[in-house]
């Protein structure tokens, strides 16, 4: 409730509005999980696209995405979705994976036990909770697209970040959103700054990056699994934006724990 709060009272000093979804709406929770879901589901297809959410924990932005899913509302495109807590477990493993805010757990742990040591020796608790700050934002998928109020851009977007590895191409981009490739190329440099193939590349890129982070996948494998036409393409590509090879690549992120 407290983090409810602060977020609403922060969203207006800086002049925007806050919807909020109130425990009196989840009415059919007490029914079934599926009929929580389908409520939660309602509110979202009822708010303004797009919208940036923030979920009160990790656990609940998980319940928002799964609310999305059901009703094909495009996360990040159409909503943007960030938790709290930033556990690895519920960020890294659900699609996108999900931007949330860390806390300063060793901090918490300090607090705590210096609390715990005062109540031993007798000392009354304080008035008020210890509020500590956050730690930091940590960014992922769930929260990186720019945010367009052309619906047709929007579904391009997100047809493009689901199938990049698909080796789909700009005339099947356009088809999907019934678009002549020429209006969909103009409309993308005037709202997004790039062209569809630009976008394309950078997801595919991105896609490999994370595989050789990630697996001890070959070079084949992976760019095969990134949408790329070869493994020789890829590493043209590796050297050109990160100035070393795909191995080297992995190994100087490896080491330095990314």
């Amino acid at each position: 409730m407290r983090r409810r709060d602060a977020f609403a009272e922060m969203t207006s000093q800086q002049g925007f509005e806050c919807d909020i979804y109130s425990p009196l709406s989840r009415r059919r929770f007490v029914e079934s999980w599926n009929g929580g879901q389908e409520d939660l589901a309602d509110w979202l297809e009822s708010l303004p696209k797009p919208v940036g959410l923030m979920a009160a924990h990790d656990l609940r932005a998980l319940c928002v995405l799964d609310a999305c899913r059901r009703r094909n509302i495009a996360v990040p495109e159409q909503v943007a979705v960030v938790g709290v807590d930033n556990d690895d477990v519920f960020c890294e493993v659900v699609d996108p994976n999900l931007t949330s805010i860390s806390h300063q757990a060793e901090q918490i742990g300090y607090q705590a036990a210096a609390l715990l040591d005062r109540l031993l020796q007798g000392k009354t608790a304080p008035a008020q909770p210890v509020m500590l700050p956050p730690r930091n934002l940590v960014p992922r998928r769930s929260t990186d697209i720019i945010a367009v109020d052309d619906v047709a851009i929007a579904s391009a977007l997100e047809f493009i970040r689901r199938n990049a590895c698909a080796q789909i191409n700009v005339s099947q981009i356009a088809q999907h959103v019934n678009l002549a490739r020429r209006s969909l190329e103009r409309r993308f440099v005037k709202l997004v700054g790039k062209t569809p193939h630009q976008i394309l590349a950078e997801e595919r890129l991105r896609r490999a990056k994370q595989l050789l982070i990630d697996t001890d996948f070959t070079l084949e494998q992976i760019a095969a699994m990134a949408g790329f036409s070869s493994s020789a393409y890829l590493s043209v590509v590796i050297r050109e934006h990160e100035n070393c090879t795909p191995t080297e690549f992995r190994h100087k992120t490896f080491q330095s724990g990314k």
